[in-house]
């Protein structure tokens, strides 16, 4: 992982709070399309680079991501749920590309 994983951490959890971020907007039950997309950008910026180590902060902060988005498609209305549908196919596939697959 590059040097500036810190700042990639910081990023990542404000997509955590509950006020703003895109997931902590979903766990309040709102899925927002500007929120979505701000998380996509961010996710399609990572660049897990050459070494083979990932800071163990940001694989906290990212295996955990569909989960959540799973656990609260209940919550959401119909169209929001297609939506969050499509978004999680889309990290998903950006997870494997900053993780690996097993």
């Amino acid at each position: 992982m590059r040097p500036d994983a810190s700042e990639l951490i910081k990023k990542l959890e404000y997509e955590y709070d509950q006020g703003e971020g895109f997931l902590g907007l979903l766990r309040s039950g709102r899925f927002s399309a500007p929120a979505a997309a701000r998380f996509r950008r961010l996710l399609q910026a990572v660049d897990p680079g050459d070494e083979g180590v990932i800071d163990r902060r940001v694989v906290a902060l990212l295996w955990y991501v569909p989960l959540i988005m799973q656990w609260q498609e209940p919550r959401l209305s119909r169209p929001d749920a297609e939506s969050m549908r499509r978004t999680l196919e889309w990290v998903t596939a950006e997870l494997e590309r900053i993780l690996g697959v097993p």
